[in-house]
């Protein structure tokens, strides 16, 4: 065994302008839209809404 203390690694938050932050939110948007969807649709899942399910809870608001 060893006696040491483990000394935490300890990283340095980097600061970046508000500009910077906007140029890497829509270079990552970017990268998003231009990524292959080609075979992803069978993945999309869309779930059937029921009428009665939005009577049900449309109900319930109106007792609140």
């Amino acid at each position: 065994r060893s006696n040491r203390r483990r000394i935490p690694n300890i990283v340095e938050p980097e600061l970046l302008t508000i500009a910077e932050i906007i140029l890497m939110a829509d270079r990552t948007m970017e990268e998003l839209l231009r990524a292959p969807t080609e075979g992803y649709g069978e993945a999309i899942v869309i779930p059937e809404v029921l009428a009665e399910n939005f009577e049900i809870k449309t109900n319930l608001l109106q007792l609140v």
